[in-house]
């Protein structure tokens, strides 16, 4: 990875209101043990009961978070942006995804798997603890 690209990462990572409480040793692991995922407009990241291996990390671009109605209208619950967490529920607890995540427009992610996230939250956690926060904040929004 270039010293660009690599910057790119960490500044994202650094951004992130969870991944911010990581020290500046765990940001670069994470962004040591991630991978690049280029999105365009309408593709997407993944669907509802697929498996939760990874998060990801928006680097930039804006994907959004969406289910669908019993009777098959999609609700978009909320887009998210450059620095923003997606896919953290089924990365922690290994179950499925619970919604449908698209980009809205060309989206670079940085995608992390669920073994290398939990280690570097066992590791810091103050981390942990964020990640608690952002979620309770998230379900309290959505109720």
């Amino acid at each position: 990875m270039s010293d660009l690209a690599a910057n790119a990462v960490l500044t994202s990572l650094a951004r992130s209101p969870v991944l911010a409480h990581f020290s500046q040793g765990g940001l670069e692991r994470l962004a040591a043990s991630g991978g690049w995922l280029a999105l365009e407009p309408g593709e997407l990241l993944f669907q509802a009961g697929d498996p939760g291996d990874a998060v990801y990390v928006i680097v930039d671009g804006e994907v959004e978070v969406r289910n669908s109605t019993l009777d098959g209208r999609e609700v978009r619950l909320v887009a998210l942006g450059p620095g923003a967490l997606v896919g953290e529920m089924a990365a922690l607890d290994g179950g499925p995804r619970s919604a449908d995540v698209a980009a809205t427009r060309r989206a670079r992610l940085w995608r992390v798997a669920r073994s290398a996230m939990l280690a570097a939250l066992e590791a810091e956690p103050k981390a942990a603890v964020a990640l608690v926060i952002e979620l309770s904040a998230r379900l309290r929004v959505a109720d």
